[in-house]
């Protein structure tokens, strides 16, 4: 039976006293997880196993400051330089009414077994249909005119004008990259 979380466990003098089977654990897998844990310590805990469960454990580790802190991970993509994006935002108070009206352009990242990727992406603002995409290894200019071509080829309504909104990165400043949207 699993009970929950309470109050902080008073000091204890059995013999299987917390914290210091988790401290020594932690010592041993420094990233292992509550409930990895738990199923590590079941042995040990023997006739206290059954009032020791997964949320009691999750409390119990809290209020020794036991508990596995999340990594936060992440790749920054834009790369700006102020001095090359002075344009107007165009589509800030505009009502997109049909596809190929407005094409927005990002760029994310991928984890590979091999490392970082980035998916350059032209994206619909109306379908939401993603019009060009581009996986390069880094984040160099050439990722992003590929996505473009790709997105320009598959354009169905040619004469009708398009709007292209995107951030302020580095590569959609890049003279290739204006050249193909502006032809």
């Amino acid at each position: 039976m699993t009970t929950s979380a309470g109050p902080p466990p008073r000091p204890c003098s059995t013999a299987w006293c917390w914290p210091w089977w988790p401290t020594d654990i932690r010592q041993d897998l420094p990233r292992v997880g509550t409930r990895k844990l738990l199923h590590v310590l079941h042995p040990q805990l023997g006739e206290h196993a059954a009032r020791v469960g997964r949320d009691y454990l999750f409390g119990l580790l809290a209020t020794h400051g036991l508990l596995v802190r999340r990594r936060k991970r992440r790749v920054i993509t834009t790369q700006t330089y102020l001095p090359l994006f002075l344009r107007p935002n165009l589509i800030e108070h505009l009502v997109v009414q049909q596809a190929e009206q407005v094409w927005v352009s990002d760029i994310t990242y991928v984890r590979l077994l091999s490392g970082w990727s980035y998916l350059s992406l032209v994206t619909d603002l109306y379908s939401h249909k993603i019009m060009g995409a581009c996986l390069h290894p880094n984040l160099s200019v050439r990722g992003t005119p590929t996505a473009v071509q790709q997105a320009l080829a598959g354009r169905r309504h040619p004469h009708r004008p398009l709007i292209h909104h995107s951030d302020r990165g580095l590569q959609y400043a890049a003279r290739e990259y204006v050249g193909l949207l502006e032809s």
